[in-house]
């Protein structure tokens, strides 16, 4: 089905004027922009819930895995 929806998509990009087309292109480059962003935006909220996490356990604990409040604090190593 993939393929029969992008050989439609591909025959009305032929079917478009350059300034459609560079229109189109520059859609497309901006939701890969968005997405990376969300992608970025993401791995942030889960090192902050990490932190925080890492942050209710004491020092003795994170000795056992092998950091100190420093490191969580991040001002470690």
């Amino acid at each position: 089905m993939d393929a029969v929806v992008n050989g439609a998509a591909l025959e009305r990009a032929e079917t478009r004027s350059a300034p459609q087309r560079r229109g189109v292109e520059a859609l497309q480059i901006l939701m890969a922009r968005v997405a990376a962003i969300q992608v970025w935006v993401e791995a942030g909220m889960e090192r902050r819930r990490s932190r925080r996490m890492l942050m209710e356990l004491t020092d003795s604990q994170l000795q056992d895995i092998g950091l100190s409040g420093a490191d969580v604090a991040g001002r470690g190593p």
